[in-house]
């Protein structure tokens, strides 16, 4: 009943590989035809398991001719879906390029910067972990944050959120800023498709003027553009990074001002089973959606703990948990001040998260202050040309034996260990909802 198989991208989110996957299969669900374990975001080269069901994987290959920056492959039929959530974790093979000396390190060169970036990547990113921030990919990679979206939604504020989500943006098109321009003045929203959007599959804007050209008799009532025109994940998304930009901005708090180890007060699982690999636990916020309306207070709550001084002293700070606002956690005493606080800018309470509109009303969860990343390599390639592959890719890693439907490709040639330039190629597993990108600054001390 469902077909299972890798899908790469690059240069492309998840859920707009999904929109353009099923608008080429003609399936009129949308995205939501297409279901997947976790999601990637843009800026990365991924490949992860998805799933759609009745669907041939003869007929799913063809697609494979029409794809940009999409391939499809490894098809298996199962008779189960994949659902959010049930993965692991994450396996990275990141390659930093032209690497150079730390100013501590600026007269080693050769086999001796290798040795000490080796040491370094053991030691302080391996063995001591990262803090471990939701990264900025979170929030947006354009100058408005897609938090703000969230503050707003979690203030019932419709309209504004409409409007924010259609306002201009640096970086867009000629095409694009004009088309934000005419909705702006004339709500005309088929000219605004016309006029670029249409292109911009999976975007929340596309979404928006589809359902207002469907209906124009709507468009003074923007809570049902809103809740009708996006799709839940997007909704959702925006939701779920204001939570992650306070979490982010408390945990800094946390460590400037109460410093790198536990302390009385902060907060721990009563039991660490319930945690999934050193990560986020299993979000009460999707628990929470998934649950018909009525079952919504039947959110399972997961018990913490606050350390006394005692405990603390033998506690890792690896074990402690700080909450995302919501109204089924339980917040440290000593850091409830510090959330009021930030969240009072925006006329929010962390001690008040329920709302009559049942998918703003977030229960919240925990994660982890710290992550460590697991299964650690470390390797180095010297080369000459920048714009060679170092390694296999991941489409390498999904294409398989010739078919009808794909010619076999070129295998990959492995280098010699030679050239004017070092590379270093680090691999390693991040927890779900862990961030290479967070990560990587114990290394490469950027900001």
């Amino acid at each position: 009943e469902y077909l299972h198989f890798n899908l790469f991208k690059e240069n492309k989110d998840t859920f707009e590989a999904n929109t353009i996957i099923t608008r080429l299969l003609g399936l009129r669900t949308g995205a939501s035809s297409v279901t997947f374990a976790g999601t990637k975001d843009k800026r990365g080269v991924t490949v992860q398991r998805a799933c759609l069901r009745c669907v041939d994987h003869e007929r799913l290959a063809t697609v494979n001719q029409r794809l940009q920056g999409i391939r499809l492959g490894t098809f298996a039929y199962a008779k189960e879906p994949l659902r959010l959530g049930q993965l692991k974790g994450n396996r990275f093979t990141i390659i930093v390029r032209q690497i150079q000396p730390t100013a501590a390190a600026a007269t080693l060169a050769g086999d001796a910067l290798r040795a000490a970036l080796q040491k370094r990547v053991i030691d302080e990113f391996a063995e001591k972990g990262f803090v471990n921030y939701f990264g900025m990919q979170r929030f947006g990679t354009r100058d408005i944050g897609t938090h703000q979206a969230g503050i707003l939604m979690l203030a019932g504020q419709w309209q504004e959120t409409i409007n924010l989500i259609m306002a201009p943006k640096s970086g867009e098109s000629a095409t694009i800023t004009a088309a934000r321009a005419q909705w702006a003045e004339h709500h005309d929203a088929k000219a605004a498709l016309a006029m670029g959007f249409s292109s911009l599959y999976g975007s929340a804007e596309r979404a928006l003027l589809q359902w207002y050209a469907r209906h124009p008799e709507l468009r003074h009532d923007p809570h049902a553009a809103l809740f009708s025109a996006l799709p839940r994940n997007l909704r959702t998304m925006y939701l779920h990074a204001y939570q992650s930009w306070i979490w982010n901005q408390i945990v800094s708090i946390r460590l400037d001002r109460y410093g790198p180890t536990a302390r009385k007060g902060d907060l721990v699982l009563v039991d660490p089973a319930v945690d999934d690999v050193d990560d986020e636990l299993v979000s009460a916020v999707d628990a929470a959606s998934a649950a018909p309306k009525e079952d919504a207070d039947a959110v399972p709550r997961v018990a913490v703990r606050a350390l006394t001084a005692e405990e603390a002293a033998q506690t890792s700070m690896f074990d402690v948990v700080v909450p995302k606002p919501g109204w089924n956690v339980t917040y440290p005493d000593f850091l409830l001040p510090h959330y009021q606080s930030l969240m009072a800018q925006h006329q929010l309470d962390p001690l008040d998260m329920r709302r009559k509109w049942h998918e703003c009303s977030l229960p919240g969860d925990y994660r982890h202050v710290l992550g460590r990343p697991r299964d650690v390599t470390v390797a180095f390639q010297r080369y000459t040309d920048p714009q060679r592959p170092l390694v296999p890719t991941d489409l390498d890693q999904i294409t398989e034996a010739p078919t009808k439907f794909r010619a076999a490709p070129a295998p990959f040639q492995a280098l010699p260990d030679v050239g004017p330039y070092d590379a270093l190629i680090l691999g390693f597993t991040l927890g779900t909802s862990q961030y290479a990108t967070v990560a990587l600054r114990e290394i490469v001390e950027a900001d």
